[in-house]
């Protein structure tokens, strides 16, 4: 049995990583890791390892501060399959188990709970599998409610630039804010144009809003100026000169003015 790794981090290549029957690897931002990954302030100095055993091939979260999530859902331990993603403080990794079996079943169940609220820190997962909501009845400013079984996890991914394909995502429930600096709970400190604490996004039972928090070049949605709006799905925000896709298929899709 071999697992590959592929480690996309905040900064620098990809690096392909190798792991064969009775290895294990531990991941974070400190020397104690057997992989660092230094730049990624949002890691914990030991974040996560992965197993390779008779048994099969296994993540655990080793304590860490922001969590580890497999395929957008927070574990503390889990089974690894072939064609999963880890997503670890900025950096994601895609698996591939060679010869092994893809995820059986449903989507992963989340095997912990979100965050209290306003506690969150660091980066979050991406959206996976979401279920289609309710779109709002009027106006792009008005949010409508969504089925609780609809209420997934939403992600903004980034497009293009130095953060490209870097993903923060949300639960139910989760407030963010997004900066330069370490003031903000996910941070993005080379684009200079973004402020140290830029904008937040709140994602409730009634929809996901975006709100700028006092700004210097300011936040826009769809490339208009805001201070509070609802978001929904493809939508486009912009803070700095760092561009964040919204994906969430139980946000809805925008309708036309």
């Amino acid at each position: 049995m071999q697992l590959v790794l592929q480690a996309r981090p905040v900064s620098g290549p990809r690096r392909t990583l190798w792991l064969r029957l009775g290895q294990v690897a531990r991941f974070g931002r400190g020397d104690q890791a057997d992989y660092v990954f230094a730049d990624d302030q949002t890691l914990s100095s030991l974040h996560f390892e992965v197993e390779c055993s008779e048994d099969g091939c296994f993540l655990r979260d080793l304590r860490s501060t922001n969590g580890t999530y497999l395929n957008g859902q927070r574990i503390s331990e889990s089974r690894l399959y072939n064609g999963d993603q880890i997503t670890a403080g900025g950096m994601s990794v895609d698996c591939e188990i060679e010869g092994g079996p893809p995820r059986p079943g449903p989507p992963l169940a989340m095997e912990e709970p979100p965050s209290p609220l306003d506690s969150t820190k660091g980066h979050f997962p991406p959206a996976s599998d979401l279920v289609h909501g309710t779109r709002p009845s009027s106006g792009p400013s008005k949010t409508a409610p969504i089925p609780d079984e609809a209420l997934q996890s939403i992600a903004l991914h980034v497009e293009g630039g130095m953060y490209n394909d870097r993903t923060v995502g949300l639960q139910l429930g989760q407030s963010i804010t997004v900066g330069r600096t370490d003031k903000s709970n996910v941070v993005f400190p080379d684009d200079l144009r973004m402020s140290s604490h830029h904008f937040a996004v709140d994602y409730r039972h009634d929809g996901c809003r975006v709100r700028d928090l006092g700004s210097s070049n300011g936040t826009l949605v769809n490339g208009q100026p805001i201070s509070d709006a609802a978001i929904f799905d493809g939508d486009l925000i912009e803070a700095g000169i760092t561009k964040f896709r919204v994906r969430g298929a139980a946000l809805g899709k925008r309708r036309p003015e």
